[in-house]
């Protein structure tokens, strides 16, 4: 990680805004990437629209990076990214691009900045399957404090009586298992977060005695961590899923689990 980040990381974790601007304002910082986490930071953490615009000037607009460059052109793109994560198809855009460039860059506190902040959709999901970032896929799932996600059109599952298929709603296992059918990611790839989620249930004690349908209906507030995992990773809903899908390398692995991992 450059100088440049490591004094951007000092300046988010003690709300820095003097230091945040000393940085900001070096012209030393040409990298394109780094700029874009710069500008992020100035947007959704530390407000400042001098900083924001100052970057967006330094760099000409990205115009070099056409997809950004569609991004900033529009005059109110500083309160259009400044609404609420998923309210607008410029901040879901801009959550992206900033994941993929810190990620790129393996600048993990900016990465992590996004993950805490945005809606999660299956664009996001698929490029976490793309860099290969297992664990922050696990993490997504399994934190106190649930993601929230944007559902897509594709999603037949409800989690919630009486909303839409496609409303924002809590992030599940499931869902992330579904994005990845649907984006083509390989049974092995799937099958290595299987056995990434079934090593979290197991670090929280296995699925908890007599479990059943009633943590269906409690808040991740309320549950102990097995609770959680265990309904979380649902076999027989994967299973379905995998029938469905003709999925049969998936279904191969599934029949080998031992049966008391099936609720």
């Amino acid at each position: 990680m450059s100088n440049a980040m490591q004094q951007l990381r000092q300046a988010v974790q003690d709300d820095n805004k003097r230091l945040f601007q000393s940085i900001a304002f070096n012209n030393d910082v040409i990298d394109s990437d780094e700029n874009l986490m710069i500008l992020y930071v100035a947007a959704i953490c530390m407000n400042d629209l001098s900083v924001f615009n100052h970057i967006l000037t330094r760099n000409n607009f990205f115009r070099i990076r056409p997809e950004w460059a569609l991004l900033f052109k529009r005059a109110d793109i500083f309160k259009l990214i400044q609404k609420s994560p998923g309210s607008t198809p410029e901040r879901l855009k801009l959550d992206k691009l900033v994941l993929k460039a810190s990620l790129d860059k393996e600048v993990s506190f900016i990465t992590d900045l996004v993950l805490a902040r945005a809606v999660v959709t299956p664009e996001t999901i698929s490029l976490l399957f793309q860099e290969s970032q297992h664990r922050l896929i696990i993490n997504l799932v399994i934190k106190t404090i649930p993601s929230l996600y944007k559902p897509p059109s594709y999603s037949k599952k409800h989690f919630h009586k009486g909303a839409s298929l496609t409303d924002e709603r809590e992030l599940h296992f499931y869902d992330v298992i579904e994005s990845a059918l649907h984006t083509g990611v390989k049974s092995a790839v799937i099958i290595e977060v299987l056995k990434l989620m079934q090593l979290e249930l197991e670090k929280a004690g296995g699925v908890p005695a007599g479990v059943n349908n009633y943590i269906a209906h409690l808040d991740r507030s309320n549950m102990t961590d097995a609770e959680y995992i265990s309904r979380e990773l649902d076999y027989n809903e994967l299973f379905s899923l995998f029938v469905s899908k003709r999925k049969i390398r998936l279904l191969r692995h599934l029949y080998n689990l031992p049966a008391e991992q099936f609720k």
